[in-house]
């Protein structure tokens, strides 16, 4: 079978740009995206918790402590009118029991002013408080004063404090109001409870005594007047009866001593019992339910909070990295590569396992040269280029470029197995490496500097003689020793000896390694004289508008780009 019939059989590549199909959302997508922003999804949530624990670990506990009051109002009415009677009482009494008098009364009662709790004014608040208090407190007062009035400040920002961690509700519709404080410590949250129901008391009976000494005062006015009145109706029927004229008379002034009588009596029983009331009184509250200490803390609450934490972090994890996958140019495998850098994909190769890419050295006779004794090494990560080197033959691309956006790219690679899998299909292949240096396919294909590119272009003798024999269809051009413009460019110029039609006569197909486009401008001046190019790019690493860059900038000097090869792809 000839060659040429090899290469009919094989199905044509489109040579022009076209548009990627977009392949549905799979499972394998998102597999990818975690995968490759798994640093950003896993450390949110670690800070997140991390904070988290810092907190917990500083801040103070807190506990809190509830005393049960029954309250039952004195209230003689209709259902509707008592029941709204009641509602309004039980509100008022809330409002009372959180009253300043009574919150200061508890304050001095357990103390307050000396426990760092509400005396701390560390907080940016408490400092501004303390700030103004210290503003407004008057300058130039006796010590004694002022002591006094730095005593009352105190006394005024425990009072403050102490309302903050205390609260008061009804439970239900029931007349029971609960009475609840938190501090941080078991003991404490309960002692403060407990003496706020106790000063709530004693306030409802302070209340409640006031109330019975004005009605006793004014009882007692009320006594003095009717006494003397009913002295004056006494005295008045004493006078008649000694010399009574009328008895109709007489029986109207017996009638009015009998009723100032009575109501002197009744208002003197009201006087006296208003007199026990003030002496004592009965409250309307009593406590059914003392406080006891709690045993648990009730802040912060450190199950919970690790757990929103946590959740708080990947959700935010995971808007972080889809607003970064977004951002992220660099191509991946879906990306738009044809529509956003306007080149097709002409093939994907997986990431190649770490091994070296120098030859293989058979033969043991220190007389052979080095380069009678190459034997290359075919990879089969790279049997997918196959396809497209033969569809670039039939479109008779015969003398094709390898160029890579990047340094490490692997367009060297590319192009040494391109080389390798064309001289295996029978054509007489020419490999030719314009980049020289360390890491060239000259370094580790050749060790023979009196061959090489650099002198075939100002050299008379047959290109053969200036070539490596690496088998019997493959020929290798060193690029040789460098001075001054590279040999990329001197070749595109058209003045040297060596011309792009030399190499043709002799050669079947010419791969071409040229060093990539962001380290020298070797592309632009060779790829114009080439047939093709095949730009070599890094997934996960080249850009999107490197790649688009480089194929615009190629196709500007009248290059031929035949598509990209994405190399370290990931097909999983």
């Amino acid at each position: 079978m000839s060659t040429n019939q090899s290469f009919q059989r094989v199905p044509a590549l489109s040579m022009f740009p076209q548009s990627e199909k977009e392949e549905p959302f799979s499972l394998a997508d998102v597999t990818f995206f975690v995968r490759r922003r798994f640093r950003i999804i896993a450390s949110v949530p670690l800070v997140t918790v991390g904070l988290t624990l810092i907190y917990l670990l500083m801040a103070e506990p807190s506990y809190v402590a509830s005393t049960q009051l029954l309250v039952s109002p004195q209230i003689n009415s209709g259902d509707a009118a008592r029941a709204l009677a009641e509602d309004t009482f039980i509100e008022g009494e809330i409002e009372i029991a959180r009253a300043s008098d009574v919150l200061r009364s508890a304050a001095i009662n357990l103390n307050l002013t000396s426990d760092p709790q509400f005396t701390n004014t560390t907080s940016l608040r408490d400092q501004i408080k303390s700030a103004l208090l210290n503003l407004v407190s008057p300058s130039g007062q006796p010590d004694g004063a002022s002591a006094g009035t730095d005593q009352e400040a105190m006394l005024d920002l425990v009072v403050a404090k102490l309302r903050n961690v205390t609260w008061a509700r009804r439970i239900g519709r029931s007349m029971v109001v609960e009475i609840s404080a938190s501090a941080n410590s078991r003991e404490r949250s309960a002692e403060i409870a407990d003496m706020l129901a106790r000063a709530y008391i004693a306030k409802n009976l302070e209340m409640k005594s006031q109330s019975a000494q004005q009605y006793s005062n004014w009882l007692e006015r009320l006594v003095d007047e009717q006494q003397g009145g009913l002295t004056k109706a006494a005295n008045d029927l004493a006078a008649f009866r000694a010399n009574p004229k009328d008895q109709y008379r007489l029986a109207e002034l017996e009638s009015q001593a009998q009723a100032r009588r009575n109501l002197f009596e009744s208002t003197l029983t009201a006087f006296t019992e208003a007199k026990q009331r003030v002496s004592s009184p009965v409250s309307d509250a009593t406590i059914v339910s003392p406080a006891t200490p709690p045993l648990s803390k009730a802040s912060p609450r450190s199950t919970l909070l690790l757990a929103f934490s946590l959740l708080v972090g990947l959700g935010l994890g995971l808007m972080i990295a889809m607003l970064a996958h977004a951002a992220d140019r660099r191509i991946t495998r879906r990306s738009p590569i044809a529509d956003v850098a306007g080149v097709s994909v002409l093939a994907r190769i997986r990431r190649l396992p770490i091994r070296s890419l120098a030859p293989c050295q058979t033969g043991g006779d220190p007389e052979v040269p080095p380069s009678d004794k190459v034997v290359l090494r075919r990879m089969q990560e790279l049997e997918v280029l196959t396809p497209l080197l033969l569809n670039l033959r039939r479109k008779r691309k015969t003398a094709i470029g390898v160029i890579g956006i990047g340094p490490g790219c692997g367009a060297s690679t590319i192009a040494r197995e391109m080389a390798l899998q064309s001289a295996a299909s029978g054509a007489r292949t020419l490999l030719v490496d314009t980049v020289g240096g360390k890491a060239s396919l000259s370094r580790l294909l050749n060790h023979d500097g009196s061959k090489g590119l650099i002198k075939a272009l100002s050299s008379t003798a047959p290109l053969a003689d200036l070539t490596v024999d690496l088998n019997p269809n493959l020929h290798f051009l060193p690029c040789g020793q460098r001075d001054g413009v590279s040999p990329a460019v001197r070749l595109g110029s058209r003045t040297t000896k060596l011309t792009l039609a030399t190499m043709k006569a002799d050669y079947d197909t010419i791969i071409f390694d040229i060093a990539a486009v962001e380290e020298a401008p070797d592309a632009n001046a060779l790829s114009p004289e080439l047939d093709t190019v095949l730009l070599v790019a890094i997934e996960g690493q080249t850009t999107l508008d490197a790649l688009a860059k480089a194929t615009g900038d190629l196709r500007l000097v009248g290059a031929d780009v035949a598509g990209a090869i994405i190399n370290k792809s990931r097909q999983d």
